[in-house]
């Protein structure tokens, strides 16, 4: 019944967006935008693709939905889990909020690292809001330790790819016959998982947003040109290259090429390519520790692989450049005055890749 409802209600809300964009390409108004203005968005104002054949649009939107759908369908993650109940959720940080927001990146089980990075922030749980990218668990010495800290500060997770491992292997270890027996070093701490902190595991969302401050959290990408609905949620949680799509057609006056992910061979990092709408910080590629592009911000510093654990402190957003001038057009972080704080790894946990 759940997964039925999970995939019901997810399929309504595609739905809906296909039917948007086919009753504005049907029945356009006066003033409004174009279907393919609804696709991507460059600047102050949404810019249409060049001159796309309407058809050609339309079964291109019901591809993206089909491939997006798929999950919500059978109403379970990437790793076999029940989807959560909201896929893409909203942190609603007001401008008249006193405190900071603090992003932190990839932390794999490293709370002592996580301890002493909140004490060099100064974090005031009072005041300040914790946001995580992601991956929370696996691979470190702590990984209990750190979902709760995590949820006793009441902090903001999206999901990341071994958030959703380790909940798979805590729900085969708990099935009738189901073992933790033979599992990897690094996973032998699910079995000590609390109820409750499973259950904190398993509503995790794949995306944050924070319109106040104009940032998308995510744990690893998102492909640029696409929309947030049609996402693929493997992708959110695991790409790290983009390469052009087989399909992909360029415009003469501006940047619309469509992008699809790959394999780590092929194509350059998806935040190179990134332009907006929102600021998005995102970890999972430790491989290329601190990434700061315009528009995209990478923190997976590789702690667990004895680099450092960052994080992004931004103060309340009235102090900032960009509540003066808050628009459509995407953050840097210099508009959102932020500040990159790290602390080092107490040691090598595990070997890097």
């Amino acid at each position: 019944m759940r997964v039925a409802a999970v995939a019901g209600t997810h399929m309504r809300a595609l739905i809906l967006a296909h039917n948007d964009v086919c009753r504005s390409f049907l029945t356009p108004k006066s003033g409004g935008r174009k279907p393919y203005e609804l696709l991507s968005h460059t600047g102050s104002a949404y810019a249409p693709l060049a001159a796309p054949k309407r058809m050609g649009i339309v079964l291109s939107l019901l591809a993206q939905l089909k491939s997006s759908a798929l999950h919500a369908i059978k109403g379970y993650t990437p790793q076999g889990n029940p989807a959560p109940h909201t896929w893409h959720k909203v942190l609603k940080f007001f401008p008249s909020q006193t405190g900071r927001l603090i992003v932190i990146g990839d932390v794999h089980g490293c709370a002592v690292e996580l301890a002493e990075l909140l004490v060099k922030v100064q974090y005031d749980q009072g005041r300040d809001k914790l946001v995580f990218v992601g991956d929370l668990v696996n691979k470190g010495p702590n990984s209990p330790q750190v979902v709760q800290i995590a949820m006793r500060t009441g902090a903001c997770v999206v999901r990341g790819n071994h958030d959703d491992k380790a909940l798979a292997t805590y729900r085969k270890g708990h099935l009738p016959h189901g073992s933790f027996q033979d599992l990897p070093s690094s996973e032998q701490w699910v079995e000590a998982l609390k109820p409750d902190e499973a259950a904190f595991l398993a509503e995790l969302p794949f995306t944050y947003a924070i319109p106040s401050h104009g940032l998308l959290i995510v744990h690893a990408g998102m492909v640029p040109n696409k929309p947030k609905l049609l996402q693929d949620w493997l992708d959110i949680y695991m790409m790290r290259n983009v390469d052009m799509a087989p399909s992909a057609s360029q415009s003469k006056e501006q940047d619309r090429t469509q992008y699809a992910s790959c394999p780590l061979n092929r194509g350059v990092p998806w935040a190179s390519k990134w332009t907006g709408p929102a600021h998005i910080i995102f970890g999972h590629d430790a491989k290329r520790k601190l990434q700061q592009y315009q528009y995209a911000t990478g923190l997976d510093t590789g702690c667990v692989y004895g680099g450092s654990l960052t994080a992004c402190v931004m103060p309340i957003v009235l102090q900032t450049p960009y509540f003066k001038k808050m628009g459509p057009v995407a953050p840097t972080l210099a508009d959102l005055s932020a500040e990159l704080v790290s602390v080092p790894a107490r040691q090598q946990y595990v070997a890097t890749k």
